[in-house]
């Protein structure tokens, strides 16, 4: 299989940068000035994260990219995360999901980090109407690009999950799946699709099982779990 087939093997705590910047016609989320965003990524390469977690929809990546090229990192010794198709809830006209879409936020995701690969490169967000084939083949044609070294899929329900893993199997490919993953008791989700497994232990099993690379966000459940709550 080829989840591994990467020179870089990521730290266990993977630094997430959707804080980093404003979403459009958002006022709901605190957002990190640039400067503390700097401090918070120098503070997470001194303790040995080397793996970060960012997307289109998060408008970070040119945080995170100028802070490699700044402090020139080894572009070999880093693990870069990045998500693309997702919707646009905080925008005025959202988008549907699609190949051209996909590829063409790959290629956007590059520039803005200043890379010519990612580690691994998800869809953001799940679209229920698009047939489970058509998901196949959009992952496969990223893969072809050589841009992505891995692909996954963020906020899938489990029976789609299942479907579409079993298909990217069948090609000799073991996807990434990333949902919020934390100790908090499951309550409403955050947005419409949002998929919290912290208790759905059939969806656990199944990764567990399977040997897939889980990503967890809101694993401190957006600072509830800190001292100070982020509101």
């Amino acid at each position: 299989m080829t989840y591994t087939q990467t020179a870089t093997k990521p730290s266990r705590i993977v630094l997430g940068t959707d804080w980093m910047i404003a979403y459009p016609n958002s006022s709901k989320w605190n957002i990190l000035p640039a400067n503390k965003a700097n401090s918070l990524l120098e503070k997470a390469v001194s303790l040995g994260i080397n793996a970060f977690d960012t997307a289109r929809v998060y408008a970070s990546e040119g945080i995170l990219g100028r802070f490699i090229t700044a402090n020139k990192i080894d572009r070999e010794k880093i693990f870069i995360i990045s998500k693309g198709g997702h919707p646009g809830l905080f925008f005025k006209n959202p988008k549907p999901i699609s190949n051209e879409r996909l590829q063409e936020q790959l290629e956007t995701s590059l520039k803005a980090l200043n890379t010519e690969y990612l580690d691994v490169f998800l869809l953001h967000y799940d679209d229920p109407s698009v047939a489970t084939d058509d998901i196949v083949s959009w992952c496969l044609n990223l893969l072809e690009t050589g841009k992505t070294r891995q692909v996954g899929y963020s906020n899938f329900s489990l029976h789609r999950l299942k479907t579409i893993t079993k298909a990217l199997e069948s090609e000799g490919h073991i996807p990434w799946v990333s949902a919020e993953f934390n100790c908090l008791p499951v309550q409403n989700e955050r947005w419409k699709g949002a998929q919290n497994i912290s208790q759905n232990f059939d969806y656990l099993q199944f990764l567990k099982d399977k040997n897939i690379p889980f990503l967890a966000y809101s694993a401190l459940g957006r600072g509830y779990l800190k001292k100070k709550q982020i509101k």
